[in-house]
């Protein structure tokens, strides 16, 4: 299943985020609201109840005043006189149960015939007499019908400990009160004792808004109520709770509307971002990476991008410099933590070490194999001389002695001087003997002198080598020495035309200097071909850990070969 774009999933989130803070601050407020009205409500009722309960015990205490301080013989055409049989008549056809003391005010309610609000005033006149008043409750049920700050729905009404109605219920006017049973929460609660409010079923059935308290007076025990139907007190919440479905779905519509451009906004930058990575993982390193327009966080992150590429391509050109055994290029690790760098550096160390192991192998193999071919070149140029120079010497006196003709005799010993000259020579250019016995400079010396005779070279030779110290060269460096000069001045003889050559010879305490230039028609160095002579010399400056320094032109070449002395 192919996941999600990151515009729909930003679109998405962003949207179920607006929706859940709406959402969550509409019914937090809500539900203020609503504990707000709730509590408004409950108060005013409970503030209604404690005025009509106050009416009502106020006009309660009036009409027993006036009960008691009335004449028995009196206008009031409800009053008289009954002595205690008649008072126990009364009270069993009334079905009261007369408390002691007699005198208070009783509930008939329950024995009227219309089930009307209707009170019994009781007073003792003396042992045997007392006076009777019966009283309707028109009064109390006008007290209980103002329904000022009440709205709609809310009334105020008595009820009995039998749990039925005292008064009139304003929904019901024209049935009598007694008919209606209200076994409610809250008349439960004050039978009890206790007065509060709620929000609990009324004698309807119907959820009401209720402040309770009981009524004690005088033998009378009532449950006065206030109360109000819960839809009308709930309808602006009602009202409210559409307004805040409708801002929801209003503020879902808007943030899928911004969630969609600001997905948009921001899926750009990363979109274009993970091209880059797709180009960097696909080895395109050389590509432009801008942090273009939008928030700061994303231009950073395309700034670690680029700087990200500038490393891994600086690695890249590094790792090519090293294969291609540039061993001394320059590269710098990002810190301690990149791996990458540190590996490519050790790398370029392993290389480095086995380079130079390789170079001090090649330099041994060159320079064993110079000191084998010098070992040979002393053999053959010892056999020539203590071998066939010899002989020829013998041959030549056995021709002195022997009865040939004198021309003839005297042609076999000229051969036989060119022979031994031709051995002397071939002897001299093997191994010269002055150079064992004295060393490079006096066997330069030497050479000069044979190359003077056997060409018009003119050699002009300055010998500042310490010839009396055999300790400060070893055999191997006069050797080296000697045979360079003689690559130099072969090569001059065969190719440069030259009729001047000044060469110098010059020992130091760390190193020796070989100074050598000619007047010859020069060559140039980028078009030239080194054979074997200008080869063998390199070769030789090589294996000694010399410095050779060459210069030809028109005007002839100079060479400059320096070879350091070892420390013994």
């Amino acid at each position: 299943m192919p996941r999600p774009k990151i515009r729909l999933w930003m679109s998405i989130w962003m949207s179920l985020l607006s929706v859940v803070l709406v959402t969550v601050l509409s019914v937090f407020f809500y539900r203020a609201f609503q504990t707000a009205l709730n509590e408004r409500v409950l108060l005013q009722l409970t503030s209604v109840k404690r005025l009509k309960k106050v009416q009502i015990e106020a006009y309660l205490n009036r009409i027993w005043e006036d009960f008691t301080n009335e004449p028995v013989d009196g206008p009031n055409p409800n009053s008289f006189v009954i002595d205690a049989d008649q008072l126990d008549t009364l009270g069993r056809n009334a079905g009261l149960a007369f408390q002691s003391p007699v005198a208070g005010i009783y509930d008939l309610t329950p024995y009227s015939d219309s089930g009307a609000l209707s009170l019994l005033l009781i007073r003792p006149l003396d042992s045997l007499q007392y006076a009777v008043r019966r009283h309707p409750g028109a009064a109390i049920q006008r007290i209980l019908l103002e329904r000022t700050g009440m709205g709609e729905s809310g009334e105020s009404y008595l009820v009995g400990r039998d749990y039925h109605l005292r008064s009139l219920s304003r929904f019901f006017p024209e049935q009598a009160p007694y008919s209606f049973r209200a076994e409610t929460e809250g008349v439960k609660q004050a039978l009890a004792g206790k007065q509060g409010t709620g929000i609990f079923p009324d004698y309807r059935g119907v959820m009401v808004y209720s402040s309770y308290q009981p009524i004690q007076f005088k033998h009378l025990n009532w449950v006065i109520l206030s109360e109000m139907d819960v839809e009308e007190v709930q309808a602006p919440l009602l009202e409210l709770k559409r307004q805040l479905v409708a801002i929801v779905i209003f503020v879902l519509l808007l943030a899928i509307l911004i969630s969609y451009f600001m997905a948009r906004a921001f899926s750009k930058p990363i979109l274009r971002m993970r091209s880059h990575l797709h180009d960097m993982a696909a080895g395109n390193y050389d590509i432009t990476i801008s942090p273009g327009k939008g928030p700061k966080e994303l231009g950073a992150l395309f700034t670690a991008l680029g700087d990200l590429k500038a490393s891994i391509k600086g690695a890249i050109h590094f790792s090519q410099q090293i294969g291609q055994m540039e061993l001394s290029a320059d590269f710098e690790p990002l810190g301690d933590n990149d791996k990458l760098g540190h590996s490519l550096l050790k790398m370029r160390e392993q290389l480095i070490r086995y380079h130079q192991l390789q170079e001090q192998n090649n330099l041994a193999n060159q320079k064993s194999f110079l000191n084998g071919q010098e070992k040979e070149r002393s053999r053959l140029a010892k056999e020539l001389h203590d071998g066939l120079g010899p002989l020829l010497t013998s041959l030549k006196l056995s021709i002195q002695s022997t009865d040939l003709p004198a021309p003839r005799k005297t042609q076999l010993k000229q051969l036989l001087d060119e022979m031994i000259v031709e051995v002397r020579r071939m002897t001299y250019d093997l191994m010269p003997q002055a150079l064992l016995d004295f060393g490079v400079g006096k066997a330069v010396v030497h050479l000069t002198e044979m190359v003077r005779k056997s060409s018009k070279l003119n050699v002009h030779y300055v010998n500042s080598m310490k010839d009396d110290d055999p300790a400060g060269l070893d055999t191997e460096t006069h050797i080296n020495l000697f045979r360079i000069i003689q690559e130099l001045l072969n090569n001059t003889l065969k190719h440069a035309q030259a009729e001047n050559v000044r060469l110098s010879l010059t020992q130091f305490d760390d190193k020796v200097a070989l100074y050598y230039q000619d007047d010859g028609k020069g060559f140039k160095l980028d078009e030239v071909q080194y054979g074997y002579g200008l080869k063998n010399i390199k070769e030789r400056v090589k294996v000694f850990n010399g410095y050779l320094s060459i210069h030809a032109d028109e005007h002839g070449t100079e060479v400059e070969v320096e070879i350091p002395i070892k420390d013994e």
